[in-house]
């Protein structure tokens, strides 16, 4: 059987890794496989079981609903799942439910565990009846479970009535990317007691909690305070929390640190912030500990790298732990020039590179003598591996077909210099290209700015390869992968990265003789949304642009983004009623009248991060000019679109980039 072209509908049989867990033995690991249902025009998720002794695996869940997972015990399973149908109509009429149903993984059906009052996203084990989990708490409906059922009732209408009909926002930002609507909303941290079915509130009402970990009955947690009239910060706070003598102590306060994450190396509380007063809030953290008996922070090892995986792709669904703690380090993701990594820290500030093998470690599992993995290798879509004394074994074959059915091109890393800075760069050559003729290019630009591109499979620059395309794409100067200083581009946006992406371009032409220069079209998403319009309004090297959730104006990010006004700010480091100059000259509609290049304007109209304004805006101008372009927005969806929007939207979303660049490049 011949091999196949990548296709835009082949999204419908990948499948997506998630919610990867150990037994607390550190003998199984549990994980969430999840694929797009293409009737449904949703995910189906399943949970999945592997022993790490016979690396025997087997599926655990049949509903499709299971979308994470966790342990009660070494044979015990626990997962939130909408499998009564009375629970769910009442949660659409306004009542707060997570149900959760309990799994013997050596046989029987899934029974109900408990119900939780309220709308979890993220639990965590106490000790085999309590639970401490984050939940949306309203600041105008309070804690509705804490009243009689009748009474509940009675608030419930008042509320539905009151909200039905129109919109009332007294903070900033009243909307976020994902969630919609905020206002009034924190991120609560509670205790829950099963055998009681009592709920306790841990954190304040005014306080939103990111983030939490549980060791010997204490609860470590990073609250940040946000009140009516404060714009809500970036930064972070330390409490723990005694379960047992309901003590709590706060160690950090929340205008300090940036928190990336707090847990325990044995007992010792540790965390991961960053000042920002280098490098602002995207300033790569430091690591501390709590030395308790003084009350306070100490400094065990400084750090310039990444402390995440920013490696860009459009095969990923749902997410798994990136950093975690055992008695000894602290393990963590980093981007390292193109390639995302696991690393560790010891308390002595020791780092180690864990990972050898080039591409992206997408989460971790601690194993009894092995680490396992969801990661991508090549250009394999996601799968497990084991990594033990530095070497890789790959575990499952969920995305097997995609190397032994599909024709696929692998991408070529150069190295180039620009300004006196060394860059990396990947071209993904045309599949079965011949030698000596001549075939279209494209730019793409990841999103960020501080993400990175690698070397791991992408479905749209494989679709485009295999359509006879030269795929281009780089890390400019305020990517990820390098030391603080190289991401740190505040005040240069369209400087230094549209500097260092045109130079990328002419070394791709000259190494790459068969590039037809006359026939390249260019496309980014979020900060290569920027880019994308900022170069048409630049150069007329283009043949085509496709701009996709982009920034055109950087006053109105100021106004509208669910950044509030931070993430605009640090462009231009001021505000508008300070810097209205800075701000119009580094936005790319002011130079929308010089440009020449037929552009594609891809949007979602939930989308608060860059809001569809933004698009509208650039495409108006463009057609208040004379420019053919075409704007698509995409209903009910925001802007992660292109990772995990409805699958018929994602498909959609490909076939309009595909067909704007087949029509003007070939």
């Amino acid at each position: 059987m011949s091999k196949q072209p990548v296709a835009v509908k082949d999204i419908l049989g990948y499948k997506f890794l998630s919610s990867l867990v150990a037994s607390p033995d550190k003998k199984k690991v549990a994980f969430v496989v999840s694929e797009c249902d293409e009737v449904k025009n949703s995910y189906s998720s399943y949970v999945y079981l592997m022993d790490l002794a016979s690396r025997e695996l087997r599926r655990m869940t049949n509903m499709g609903n299971e979308a994470t997972v966790f342990w009660l015990n070494d044979e015990t399973l626990l997962f939130p799942s909408n499998r009564d149908e009375a629970l769910e109509q009442r949660k659409k009429q306004g009542e707060e439910w997570t149900c959760y149903y309990a799994l013997k993984i050596n046989g029987g059906e899934a029974c109900e565990y408990m119900r939780i009052p309220k709308n979890v996203s993220a639990i965590k084990l106490v000790d085999s009846n309590r639970f401490a989990f984050i939940a949306d708490y309203n600041l105008v409906r309070k804690d509705l479970c804490t009243y009689e059922p009748e009474e509940q009732e009675n608030l419930l209408q008042r509320y539905r009535e009151q909200e039905g009909s129109y919109l009332v926002a007294d903070e900033i930002p009243f909307r976020q990317n994902g969630p919609g609507l905020t206002n009034n909303l924190r991120s609560r941290l509670y205790l829950f007691d099963r055998s009681n079915s009592s709920l306790q509130a841990i954190s304040a009402e005014t306080e939103n909690v990111g983030f939490f970990n549980v060791k010997n009955n204490r609860i470590i947690y990073s609250p940040k305070h946000f009140r009516k009239g404060e714009p809500k910060i970036f930064q972070g706070g330390l409490s723990i929390y005694d379960v047992d003598s309901q003590v709590l102590h706060e160690y950090v306060d929340d205008s300090t640190y940036r928190m990336r994450y707090c847990g325990f190396i044995q007992d010792r509380p540790v965390f991961m912030g960053s000042k920002g007063e280098r490098y602002y809030y995207q300033e790569n953290p430091f690591f501390y500990y709590i030395d308790e008996l003084r009350g306070k922070e100490v400094l065990f090892a400084e750090n310039e790298l990444s402390t995440e995986n920013s490696i860009g792709s459009d095969v990923r669904y749902g997410s798994s732990a990136h950093i975690l703690t055992d008695d000894q380090y602290l393990y963590y993701l980093s981007t390292i020039n193109n390639h995302g990594h696991l690393m560790r820290v010891d308390l002595e500030g020791r780092f180690t590179k864990m990972t050898l093998e080039g591409g992206s470690v997408d989460g971790i599992a601690l194993g009894e003598n092995e680490i396992i993995m969801v990661a991508m290798r090549g250009n394999r879509l996601q799968e497990l591996y084991s990594l033990k004394d530095g070497k890789e074994e790959r575990l499952t074959s969920f995305n097997e077909w995609v190397q032994t059915d599909c024709t696929l091109s692998t991408a070529i890393e150069i190295s180039f210099e620009n300004d006196g800075v060394m860059l990396d760069g990947m071209v993904l050559p045309p599949v079965n290209h011949k030698k000596g003729e001549a075939a279209p290019c494209i730019l793409d630009i990841h999103g960020g700015h501080k993400c990175a591109y690698g070397t791991v499979f992408f479905q749209e620059m494989q679709i485009w390869a295999n359509l006879g395309y030269y795929v281009i794409f780089c890390n400019p100067r305020g990517s990820d992968g390098r030391d603080n200083e190289f991401f740190e581009i505040t005040g240069k946006y369209g400087l230094d990265d549209y500097s260092d992406i045109l130079k990328f371009v002419e070394v791709c032409t000259e190494s790459f003789p068969d590039i037809d220069s006359d026939k390249m079209g260019v496309t980014g998403g979020s900060y290569g949304g920027f880019l994308t319009n900022w170069i048409i309004g630049h150069i007329e090297q283009f043949k085509c642009a496709v701009s996709q959730r982009s920034i055109s104006s950087w006053a109105t990010m100021f106004l509208n983004s669910d950044t509030s006004y931070q993430f605009p700010m640090y462009q231009p480091d001021s505000d508008i009623w300070d810097n209205i100059e800075s701000y119009w000259n580094h936005s790319p509609l002011k130079y929308a009248d010089k440009c020449t290049t037929p552009t594609l304007f891809l949007h979602s109209d939930e989308d608060y991060r860059c809001p569809v304004s933004e698009a509208v805006q650039m495409f108006t101008a463009l057609k208040y000019n004379g420019i053919e372009s075409r704007l698509c927005v995409f209903k009910g969806e925001n802007h992660e679109l292109s990772r995990s929007g409805k699958p018929k939207n994602r498909i959609n979303r490909l076939n309009e980039m595909t067909a704007w660049f087949e029509k003007y490049l070939k």
